[in-house]
């Protein structure tokens, strides 16, 4: 009997040769692969599996306790045989889960199963903005020349700007005149 072992965090895959008719040699024996090794409920697994000179079974009842159909293996004989099929979303993480798989390699019947254990979902990110608070419309992009505050959008030649800036420098001079006439009044007290 020999045993050949694929484990990961997530999930492991366990090929258990039996047989009969004496030792399978070493490159007849198949070869289980799961992948992802880790995954999630709901997420699809793809089972491969190497060496099966007919297409591999898989345990029906047990496989409808894990995947949301029994998965179906496509592939070449004696070469590589695959099979994709979504997870159940009600798996609870953490814990293991056990199908059996049958494969032909040569004269031999090969018992071999996979072990899968789903992982925790990834807790959902915060996001800087509320995805409600998003303009139902589209935004226009703008066009046309900068508004720069030169006073070109107001119209006209910009007098009312030198007007006003002249009315700003005379009150200056104003104010700055009556301070210093204050300020001689208190000194020839």
């Amino acid at each position: 009997m020999n045993l050949t072992r694929f484990a990961a965090a997530g999930a492991a895959a366990t090929a258990l040769v039996l047989g009969t008719a004496g030792a399978v040699q070493a490159a007849e024996q198949p070869q289980i692969n799961v992948s992802p090794r880790v995954f999630t409920p709901g997420q699809a697994i793809t089972i491969t599996i190497t060496e099966c000179t007919k297409k591999p079974t898989i345990n029906a009842a047990e496989a409808i306790r894990v995947f949301t159909a029994v998965p179906a293996f496509t592939g070449t004989p004696g070469e590589t045989w695959k099979a994709t099929q979504a997870t159940r979303s009600s798996l609870v993480p953490g814990k293991t889960y056990t199908v059996n798989l049958t494969c032909t390699v040569g004269e031999q019947t090969v018992k071999g199963s996979i072990t899968v254990n789903p992982g925790k979902k990834p807790s959902p990110k915060p996001t800087a903005t509320n995805p409600t608070s998003q303009p139902t419309t589209p935004v226009p992009v703008p066009s046309g020349p900068i508004n720069t505050g030169d006073g070109s959008t107001q119209g006209g030649s910009g007098t009312t700007l030198l007007a006003g800036g002249a009315a700003v420098a005379l009150a200056g001079a104003g104010m700055g005149a009556l301070a210093l006439r204050r300020r001689a009044g208190r000194e020839n007290s």
